[in-house]
């Protein structure tokens, strides 16, 4: 795998690593939990949320549905 990807010599590259960055990748397109834990054979939603690294950029997408949501609301 180190080979494939160009990391032959890295130290820093850990396999294990590619886990949080794929889990992180699928949540951030808004994959459902369900798939994730099957994707990656996590028994619990538990291990999917420790897997996945969201930063607070990531929250743009939500301020942008409540900001088209109270555009359309009727007060």
């Amino acid at each position: 795998m180190r080979m494939a990807l160009g990391y032959k010599d890295d130290p820093e590259f850990i396999p294990h690593v590619m886990r949080h960055t794929c889990v992180t990748r699928l949540a951030m397109n808004n994959t459902p939990e369900l798939k994730m834990m099957l994707w990656l054979s996590h028994s619990t939603p538990a291990m999917v949320k420790r897997y996945a690294h969201l930063n607070i950029n990531h929250l743009a997408d939500a301020v942008t549905l409540l900001e088209g949501y109270l555009a359309t609301a009727k007060c």
